[in-house]
């Protein structure tokens, strides 16, 4: 396929004609066109369908598709890429159709390893579309739960919060209304004690609400691991991927960090520009 409209625009044809064609792949749960081609697209970035011949589709609608006898391999081709997706989500799915679970599963990116699905958040906040082609977008957060450690949790999430904002241009405030966050911050059980000790979305928000969960089965003996847990899954949150450059904040192991280091903040600017909350260097006079 010669680009991302391109695909787009077949993956749409496909999702109308097993709509129609009410295609076994979809399973019970029928949703619109529209989320139906979104959960294909990930399934073809994500490399579980990668068998078809999308060049054919190029010109395709809807009506000629259903007539045409390669709708069916499409649509087998489409059920084994489901059934690859169920595997690798090692047990969180337990049925390998395009349906409400699998499809929050294929749209949701998740830091650290770990698997979260996607909320239904119809009031989530967004507000896309920066000055000079920045993001102007608010992060407005909301505490559902902390977890109990001998320093204040909450606080130091706070703090984490505000060391983010300090070296980027995103902008993160509280909010007591779960209704208007567009993140929810959260203890909730993931893999036990000493494995994955938090997690969030990879944002920033796309219209839904974003998550940062804390494993309830930590214990936080102290305060240094905790922020530098929390300050990394925020760095997800602000749409940073893993480094592999040792000592930063966004490696994938929690290391001595508990900031954003040099790399990181470079990465973070790159998104969101400077904080306005940076210090301008004063430029020396001329004697």
């Amino acid at each position: 396929m010669a680009d991302s409209k391109s695909l787009a625009k077949a993956m749409t044809t496909i999702a109308g004609a097993a709509i129609k064609a009410k295609s076994p792949f979809l399973g019970s749960a029928l949703m619109g066109k529209r989320d139906v081609a979104d959960g294909l697209l990930k399934l073809v970035d994500r490399k579980f369908l990668t068998n078809l011949n999308l060049g054919e589709l190029e010109n395709a609608t809807v009506e000629s598709l259903l007539k045409d006898p390669k709708f069916d391999e499409i649509q087998q081709a489409i059920s084994n890429a489901l059934r690859l997706a169920q595997l690798d989500s090692a047990g969180g799915l337990s049925d390998p159709t395009l349906g409400k679970k699998m499809f929050n599963w294929l749209l949701t990116a998740m830091g650290c390893d770990g698997k979260l699905e996607r909320p239904n958040a119809s009031n989530a906040k967004d507000l896309p579309d920066g000055a000079k082609g920045l993001p102007t977008f608010e992060y407005q957060y909301h505490f559902q739960s902390v977890p109990t450690a001998a320093f204040d949790t909450r606080e130091a999430i706070v703090r984490c919060f505000i060391n983010w904002q300090a070296v980027c241009g995103a902008k993160f405030s509280e909010t007591k209304d779960p209704d208007k966050a567009n993140v929810l911050v959260k203890i909730e059980s993931i893999d036990g004690r000493g494995n994955t000790l938090a997690d969030a979305h990879i944002g920033p928000s796309d219209g839904f609400q974003l998550e940062l969960r804390i494993d309830d089965s930590e214990v936080w003996d102290t305060e240094h691991k905790f922020e530098a847990a929390i300050c990394h899954e925020i760095g997800h949150l602000i749409g940073l991927q893993h480094t592999s450059t040792p000592g930063q904040l966004m490696n994938s192991t929690v290391g001595t960090a508990a900031k954003p280091q040099t790399e990181d903040i470079e990465r973070a600017q790159q998104k969101w520009g400077k904080s306005r909350f940076m210090k301008k260097k004063k430029k020396k006079k001329r004697r």
